[in-house]
């Protein structure tokens, strides 16, 4: 199940780091939840934190070639945080997909 209609959306402000897009989840506890990034252009990174915005994971390049994936068990039920950002700065499009097993 892709889910993104359950994603909002938050960007940085700050001019002297690159913008970090968030993007918000909920899981069940027991839940298997994988999140790829996908770029052509940009080599992104993910992370993910819990509700009280505790760094579960984070990656960099898991994915194919320089994409970053995430494959969690999720700990407890409850709302996650994705935060994804380029590594460095640049110009593209990236696709985010969010797959979570019943």
């Amino acid at each position: 199940e892709i889910v993104y209609e359950t994603m909002t959306t938050a960007h940085s402000v700050d001019p002297t780091t690159p913008a970090v897009e968030v993007y918000y989840f909920t899981a069940e506890a027991g839940q298997t939840v994988t999140i790829e990034a996908r770029s052509d252009t940009l080599d992104l990174g993910l992370l993910l934190d819990d509700a009280s915005g505790e760094r579960l994971e984070m990656d960099d390049d898991s994915g194919e070639g320089w994409n970053p994936r995430i494959v969690f068990v999720a700990p407890e039920s409850g709302d996650y945080a994705i935060g994804i950002s380029p590594n460095q700065w640049g110009v593209g499009a990236y696709e985010i997909e969010l797959i979570m097993d019943n």
